[in-house]
């Protein structure tokens, strides 16, 4: 871990709920004592909802923080809470929006989970925001299965331009194969654990959320009650494992994914920038959203304490 985490996980709870605050206060969203208890970082299990419960009450009476309507913010920030409650009733339309991709994808029979990520996990869009998702494929099934998932969103006419033109679309972002579940090393950090407790599992086959967070432990270091919270938690749709193997079949679309690996990658290849992409994994993202989030967290924090 790097030496900022270290000096944050040696932090008091009132400095903790303060960063919880900080970073949620990006995106205009206000937070409930419950999600600051999810979000407080480091902290052992024998931290209670009550003992947040106590040291909230401490640092508004001390106007350090804010209370309203029982959304705790920082000092200027209680416009937010309008915002907050605006953005969950346009959230409301795009879950209807998951619930008609999910009811397609399913039916591709190598996608193993889908998860719905950014700003709708946490209901907090705006009007004509985009879906980002991040799909779960078999071994050596993912370019087969990008394939088919990006012609449902045409069929659909949601599909995103490389250049982000068009707004209001489904964006698959993310790509794992069941071998890449585990995050990679530069991944392992705050912005990569609030990655994992804050997605929603739309769909899961065969268990896979289980394993997806059994291989990301190491997020329970960083947001431990998240994390816990966020395991129990029953996917949307469930579907048990029914994938039967016929080896020359398999044999057949192992090669089919190899060759569709190759052709995709060398369609994208223009367009990439800081895109990472391999056989078993893919992650489009046009821009260091990691070092833009936690550049402007610290900072925000800095201000404030």
């Amino acid at each position: 871990m790097s030496r900022a985490y270290n000096g944050i996980m040696r932090k008091g709870l009132s400095d903790k709920i303060i960063l919880s605050l900080s970073y949620t206060d990006q995106f205009q969203y206000p937070l409930k004592k419950e999600e600051i208890f999810l979000r407080i970082l480091g902290q052992g299990n024998s931290l209670t909802l009550t003992d947040v419960e106590f040291e909230l009450s401490k640092m508004v009476i001390a106007r350090k923080i804010f209370v309203k309507n029982d959304f705790y913010f920082l000092k200027g920030s209680s416009k937010h809470i309008h915002t907050r409650i605006k953005r969950k009733t346009f959230s409301q339309k795009k879950w209807i929006e998951v619930g008609e991709f999910v009811g397609i994808a399913r039916h591709i029979p190598w996608i193993k989970g889908i998860l719905v990520t950014g700003s709708l996990a946490v209901d907090n869009v705006i009007e004509n925001d985009d879906i980002d998702f991040l799909i779960i494929t078999q071994k050596n099934r993912l370019w087969i299965s990008r394939i088919l998932a990006v012609l449902i969103v045409f069929s659909k006419g949601r599909k995103r331009s490389w250049n982000g033109r068009f707004s209001n679309t489904w964006c698959l972002n993310l790509w794992l194969d069941e071998e890449s579940l585990e995050l990679p090393v530069r991944l392992k950090n705050v912005y990569g654990a609030f990655e994992i407790c804050q997605a929603v599992w739309a769909y899961d086959r065969g268990d896979t959320k289980r394993k997806f967070f059994n291989l990301n432990m190491w997020a329970k270091k960083i947001l431990p009650n998240y994390y816990i919270y966020q395991k129990r938690i029953i996917p949307l749709v469930l579907d048990t494992e029914s994938n039967n193997i016929n080896l020359f079949l398999d044999f057949v679309l192992n090669g089919l994914n190899s060759i569709l690996f190759i052709l995709q990658y060398l369609y994208m290849k223009p367009h990439m920038t800081s895109e990472r992409v391999e056989k078993n994994f893919a992650f489009f993202h046009p821009r260091d959203t990691k070092r833009q989030l936690l550049g402007r967290w610290f900072r925000k924090y800095k201000v404030i304490v």
